[in-house]
């Protein structure tokens, strides 16, 4: 019987967790060790990771993963959300407390830097579309202060890079987190030092990219006597949370569409090669950094945020449901009521989600969801139908449909939404694995290690490790009706 090896996934976003992930050879198990929210501290006008209070829980989770595994640990990874970045100095000290981005950069700041380099040409380096949370424009916005931070600054960190920084005592950048900086070349996959240049930021401080599924260095050994872990390997996975839950993706052929499910939805297919054409400018499409070589070319918006704040403002008040419950509600109300777009600005910070959901249902001359299963329902049809919508964008650009939808994270245990999904899209629709960003954490650990060889053989063994659903397309004339209805509603345009 071949013996277990456990490896450790630290996967940080807007929560964290520790995973250790355990093959025995055949299949890939899942063990959460710990999980915390993610600290962070506002300060007056500002908030800050807190990033020192972060590592400490960090330690503390490798501490317990050594004492569940009996110290029998073959390596560890880390994975965050992008765009957060740290400073260092010439001793390789933080610069300050890094900022926590959430928040968007301010009009004035965009302005000056497509002064410096029109947009136009930002998109053609890196093949991102104008995100106003992305990492350059709150550089620009140290450059336009003469922030005393950015003058002192020897390095500069994207987070799971600090982190992994910490462990090691190395310093490198991994490929997947730095190409959701806004500052890498899509075609070169290295930093883009013109377009850093003419926006007065220094190329220097940008540290050597490597790519996921590399071996930094050995844990340091401060570290390990800690936490009494011995020296294993760091790994550079696919840090950028992103492109870690679509390597899990147990795909069987290429021709297949992504959606990350969860707060955000996220989706698109796997490319060789950047497209940067005006079309995917046009259809508000990015091209990040996946494995393999791959490019992620998807469209990001908001998913299920606006259940979430439903939920939260009905908390408030003493409605605590659950999300069995609010989707059994959903079940229970009238169908193809009212649509809205998703990603309307109206619906980014409202100060109570439900009231601004029935606003616009008013205000665009449809029915008015009057209970709360009714504006669920609403939130859910509609989400399936902007898929579709997005879904029609890419393959427009791809000039070919996607043959299957694969939802990832943990949204595709919302069979109801699944379900409408696969009938808006008229796609099989295949849920799982839904701890997707640790999977993809685990094997890209696996392939540095030598126990995966390729990503085919990654997705074998997620399909054999991890539950999956199938969601077969129902009433397509009905759902095609609707669609159009929906087009009408929220006043978009379809593809011709």
């Amino acid at each position: 019987m071949p013996r277990v090896r456990n490896y450790l996934a630290l996967d940080l976003g807007g929560s964290a967790r520790c995973v250790v992930g355990s093959f025995d050879g055949q299949k890939l198990s899942l063990d959460v060790v710990s999980r915390f929210e993610t600290p962070y501290v506002r300060v007056l006008d500002q908030v800050h990771w807190d990033v020192l209070a972060l590592f400490s829980e960090l330690k503390d989770s490798l501490r317990r993963a050594h004492l569940k595994c009996h110290g029998d640990l073959v390596s560890v990874g880390v994975d965050t959300c992008g765009v957060a970045f740290a400073l260092l100095d010439a001793q390789g000290h933080l610069v300050g407390n890094p900022l926590y981005h959430r928040r968007a950069q301010a009009k004035d700041i965009l302005e000056a830097a497509f002064e410096r380099v029109p947009k136009e040409d930002i998109f053609r380096t890196t093949g991102l579309q104008l995100e106003h949370l992305n990492t350059l424009y709150w550089l620009v916005a140290m450059v336009i202060a003469e922030a005393p931070a950015l003058r002192i600054s020897h390095t500069f960190l994207m987070l799971a890079d600090l982190i992994n920084y910490w462990l090691t005592g190395h310093i490198y950048s991994e490929y997947t987190l730095a190409s959701t900086s806004h500052m890498l070349n899509a075609r070169t996959k290295q930093w883009a030092v013109p377009l850093i240049e003419a926006m007065g930021i220094s190329p220097r401080i940008f540290p050597e990219i490597i790519q996921p599924g590399q071996v930094i260095e050995n844990l340091h050994q401060d570290i390990s006597d800690e936490t009494g872990l011995s020296p294993i390997p760091v790994v550079a996975t696919a840090a950028h949370d992103t492109a870690a839950a679509i390597a899990s993706v147990p795909a069987t052929a290429d021709d297949f569409a992504f959606l990350i499910l969860g707060t955000w939805g996220l989706l698109g297919a796997e490319v060789r090669q950047p497209i940067l054409t005006e079309k995917v400018a046009h259809f508000n499409f990015t091209n990040k950094g996946g494995v393999f070589g791959n490019i992620l070319l998807h469209y990001t918006g908001l998913s299920l945020w606006l259940v979430q704040e439903c939920r939260r403002a009905w908390a408030l008040e003493g409605k605590n449901y659950t999300w069995a419950e609010l989707i059994r509600m959903s079940e229970q109300a009238r169908s193809f009521t009212a649509y809205i777009d998703n990603d309307a600005p109206q619906f980014f910070l409202p100060q109570h989600m439900p009231r601004q959901i029935q606003k616009i249902c008013r205000e665009t001359g449809q029915p008015v969801p009057r209970s709360n299963g009714a504006i669920v329902r609403v939130i859910l049809e509609s989400l399936a139908l902007k898929y579709r919508y997005v879904l029609d964008r890419l393959a427009d650009i791809l000039g070919e449909k996607p043959q299957a939808l694969h939802i990832v994270g943990g949204g595709g245990r919302n069979r109801l939404l699944c379900q409408f999904c696969a009938n808006a899209v008229n796609l099989p629709v295949i849920t799982g694995p839904y701890e997707a960003a640790c999977v993809g954490n685990i094997l890209m650990q696996m392939v540095a290690t030598g126990d995966l060889a390729s990503h085919e053989e990654g997705r074998d063994l997620v399909r054999g490790s991890f539950p999956s659903e199938t969601f077969t397309p129902a009433d397509r004339d009905l759902w095609e009706e609707q669609y159009d209805r929906y087009l009408a509603a929220t006043r978009q345009l379809p593809v011709t």
